[in-house]
């Protein structure tokens, strides 16, 4: 999985630099955009998968209170970039009670 995001990431900085050195070339530009927006929806996504396993795990992989509250805020911010927005509200939710329950 990690292969694929640092595959993903290459594409989508690649098209980037692509898109900003063309903008001159409006059909290129229309092409572009729609796949760099492809790109980020995986990268956004597979972010919140691999975190919220990560949370789902954190009792088993013996992680204390602090390292749960992090995790909470890595998926509320995956979900607002998403533009997931009743998702970022709910982990925004657990991610205050996480973080009180650290003491945080």
């Amino acid at each position: 999985m990690n292969k694929l995001l640092l595959v993903l990431s290459s594409v989508v900085v690649s098209l980037c630099v692509i898109a900003c050195n063309n903008d001159q070339s409006s059909v290129r530009h229309q092409t572009i955009h729609p796949l760099i927006d492809e790109g980020m929806t995986l990268m956004n996504r597979k972010a919140i998968l691999d975190s919220t396993a990560e949370y789902n795990d954190a009792p088993k992989r013996g992680y204390n209170a602090s390292d749960i509250c992090i995790i909470a805020g890595k998926i509320k911010a995956a979900y607002e970039r998403a533009e997931e927005e009743d998702e970022a509200l709910a982990w925004g939710k657990l991610e205050k009670i996480d973080c009180k329950n650290a003491g945080l």
